[in-house]
């Protein structure tokens, strides 16, 4: 079960779905796209993550601290696609590769 912002749900395939849903809204909403990302990497498809963490940086997101720290990106993480989109919308020299 994963609970976020009080709702909680019983796999990670729902939160998809209905992320997905709320996404179809407001395809802009860095959040969404945030969110979405965040459910991508914790179900392991850390590639699925690297679209939606560039969907949200595109549209505004800048919390770079919390994609570049939370471990439950450190899959993502691992891979170049992460770091170029974080060194294309934040800079290279203010990130530090973990």
């Amino acid at each position: 079960m994963m609970k976020v912002k009080n709702i909680q749900f019983e796999t990670i395939e729902d939160a998809i779905a209905l992320t997905r849903f709320a996404l179809s809204l407001d395809r802009r909403n860095p959040k969404m796209n945030y969110y979405l990302a965040y459910f991508y990497a914790v179900g392991g498809k850390p590639r699925r993550s690297i679209y939606y963490i560039e969907q949200a940086l595109k549209n505004g997101f800048h919390s770079f601290k919390l994609i570049t720290h939370d471990r439950r990106f450190s899959e993502v993480r691992q891979f170049k696609a992460f770091w170029t989109l974080i060194n294309k919308y934040h800079g290279a020299s203010k990130i530090k590769k973990f």
